[in-house]
This record gives structure tokens, C-alpha cells and sequence, in this order.
């Protein structure tokens, strides 16, 4: 985008428009006025079970291997993929800024658990400190190890510019989690995570989900992570979630958010546009002794089917909201619990529970269908 036309200066970021501090005089700033389509290389000719590395300078290179071309690549390259299963063992990635590119999304059979199409990785990939990394309609699964098919280690401070679209985790049951993300700027886009523990585990700051489905986490679906050896979790955007939990089985719970230890803490979290179904509780809120769990907002939730309480807050965490939450058909427990958390408010929630049956503990502002 640009601003002006005739300045000849284009922007492919909305750095300028983000993280402005006030300040008492004026301050001028450019805005979007024009945009324009960036154009990348096409990929052809991919040969079965190799990889095409496209160059910064538009070169197209035929390599045999996924691991020659990474081994070929430089910052900045697009290497494509052919659909079926590479396997890659343990795939340490050290280069900085490149993009793999698969042929479309995944396709994964939940019940089968196996992929019916697409490109995909066996064995873990590995991330330590690595930043600019993209990953585009690839599928993750450890069938051997039974470890994390994708695991992004370090701090939470940490750059990691690291963005993932369209991409699919697979566990076998047994692995910790399907996906670990830890360190600071992580986004994901449409992907999907089936039938790992934790399902996808994010221990970073910065983090925007947009557009993510979760099946049959044994213990969680998503996990929101601060821990003293990490780091603090915080300023999280979760938009259009769902997460979903197997028929006539007990659930795990939905998003869990956690401050695991003293001095540990999780903060400024956004979810919007919840949808769980068949899931021990749609949100989990834990702080542990001594950490710090504040500024929660919930919008837009809904939980169906739910084996136990639907939104809980353990005691510890202050300034959380919950508005235009729904609670539908849950077989035991509480719609809204809270077991002494403060300055926690519902705003125009709904249960489908009796009266009597819908909330437990305290609430700054209880208005649960349309009444205080």
C-alpha cells in the first residue's frame, strides 16, 4: 500500500500503523490511500517427492530432496513441495526467512487418522531461535517419535515472525503436543490440529490465531502458557476458533489459559468467536499461587454438548469478562464458575440451565439472560 502515488514508496507491513504512543502535540502519520497485488513466482514442474527452490532473484531450481533444497537455500527463498509424505526425521531449520509452500491444505480423516491428500512432513521439525519462517498448506505428523511434529523452542522474547497458513497437525495420542510454539510475533491462519494432547501450545507474546479448528486434544485443545522458564504469556488475538471434542467420549477441556508457576504470568488475552462442542469446558482460566493472570476478555463464545462446567475460572486472575457467551445442554456442573477470581464480570451471557443452575461464585456484573 501506499499513500501517495506519485511518492513511489510501497509498504508491505502495517508497521507504521501500529503501537503509536500518545504524546501531547500532533503527530502525522501515512495511511493506506492505494493498494497494489504483489506477484510471486509460480511453481512448475516439481518432481514426485523433491522440491522446488525459487530464489529471491525469480531463478527456479529442481532439487531431488526437501533437504537438498533447503541445504541450496538462502534468505528470502520459496521452496515448493509436491503433495504425498516426505520424511524428514529430525528437520532442524536454522535459515532464516524462507517460506515452504505445499500444493493445497491438507486433507486429514479425524477417524482414520491419516491424510487423504496434500503435502506432509513425518518426523519433528525443530525451531530454536529462527526467525522469518512461513509455512503454507503443509502437514505436520510424527508417527515414530511420538513427539511434537512441530516444536518452536526458546523464550518468549525471542523473534520469531514465524506465520503458518493452512497447515495440519497430526498427533497419534501420545505426543505432548501436536504443536509448541514459544517465543514472540506467531500467526496462524486457517490450520487445524487433530488428536494430540495438547492439541496446540503456544508459550509466546504477540500471538494472533485467526480461523482455527481443534479435534480431540486429550487435554486441551489450545493452551495460553506463561511459565518462569519462558517467560510471560501476553497480547493474544483469537478470532473465529473451534474446537470440538469426539462423539460419546469424554472431552478434554477447550482453551486452557495458564500461568504455571509463582511469578509466572498471562495477560491481555482477546478471544472472539469461540465455538466448542463436546469438551470438558469451552475456557479454562488458571492461574497457579503467586503468578499474575489479569485483562481476560471473552466475546462471541458458545458451548454446546459440555461434560462438565462450561466457563471456569480458578481462583487468582482479576479483570475478566465474558460477554454474549452462550451455555447450551451441558450434561453436569455450573454454566459460569467461578471459584474466587476478581473483578470478573458476564455481560448479556445466557444458559440454557435453570436459575438456580447457571452461575456459582462471584461476579462484578452478573447478567445472564438479560437479567441481574
Amino acid at each position: 500500500w501506499t499513500p501517495d502515488l506519485s511518492s513511489g514508496t510501497w509498504y508491505d507491513s502495517w508497521n507504521l500503523l501500529q503501537d503509536m504512543a500518545p504524546s501531547a502535540g500532533q503527530r502525522q502519520q501515512p495511511i493506506p490511500m492505494y493498494y497494489r497485488v504483489i506477484g510471486r513466482p509460480v511453481a512448475t514442474n516439481i518432481p514426485a517427492g523433491g522440491a522446488l527452490l525459487v530464489a529471491t532473484s525469480g531463478t527456479q531450481t529442481l532439487y531431488a530432496s526437501l533437504s537438498n533444497a533447503y541445504a541450496a537455500a538462502t534468505a528470502g527463498d520459496f521452496i515448493f513441495l509436491s503433495g504425498g509424505a516426505y520424511t524428514i526425521g529430525s528437520f532442524p531449520i536454522e535459515k532464516p526467512d524462507l517460506t515452504f509452500v505445499g500444493i493445497h491444505p491438507p486433507a486429514y480423516d479425524a477417524t482414520g487418522r491419516v491424510f487423504r491428500s496434500g503435502t506432509r512432513w513425518q518426523g519433528r521439525v525443530t525451531i530454536n531461535t529462527t526467525p522469518g519462517l512461513r509455512f503454507l498448506n503443509i502437514g505436520f505428523e510424527d508417527p515414530v517419535e511420538g513427539g511434537d511434529p512441530f516444536l518452536c523452542s526458546g523464550t518468549s522474547t525471542n523473534e520469531r515472525r514465524l506465520y503458518l497458513y493452512g497447515c495440519v497437525f497430526a498427533g497419534n495420542g501420545s505426543n505432548p503436543h501436536n504443536a509448541e510454539f514459544v517465543g514472540r510475533d506467531v500467526q496462524l491462519d486457517s490450520c487445524k490440529s487433530y488428536n494430540g494432547r495438547h492439541n496446540l501450545a503456544f508459550k509466546t507474546t504477540d500471538l494472533v490465531l485467526n480461523h482455527i479448528y481443534s479435534y480431540n486434544g486429550s487435554l486441551s485443545g489450545i493452551i495460553l502458557k506463561g511459565s518462569t522458564n519462558v517467560g510471560d504469556f501476553a497480547n493474544a488475538h483469537l478470532n473465529d476458533i473451534t474446537l470440538e471434542g469426539p462423539p460419546g467420549a469424554l472431552g478434554a477441556k477447550g482453551i486452557q489459559i495458564e500461568a504455571f508457576d509463582a511469578g509466572s504470568g498471562a495477560s491481555h488475552i482477546r478471544i472472539n468467536r469461540l465455538r466448542a462442542r463436546r469438551v470438558n469446558c469451552a475456557v479454562y482460566i488458571w492461574p497457579h499461587a503467586g503468578s499474575d493472570v489479569n485483562d481476560i476478555h471473552v466475546s462471541d463464545a458458545e458451548s454446546r454438548d459440555c461434560y462438565g462446567e462450561d466457563f471456569i475460572l480458578q481462583a487468582g486472575a482479576t479483570n475478566v469478562t465474558f460477554m454474549d457467551c452462550r451455555a447450551y445442554n451441558n450434561q453436569v456442573g455450573k454454566s459460569f464458575v467461578n471459584f474466587g477470581s476478581a473483578e470478573v464480570r458476564l455481560l448479556q451471557c445466557t444458559s440454557s440451565k435453570p436459575a438456580g443452575q447457571r452461575t456459582f461464585g462471584l461476579y462484578k456484573i452478573a447478567q445472564v439472560n438479560g437479567s441481574l
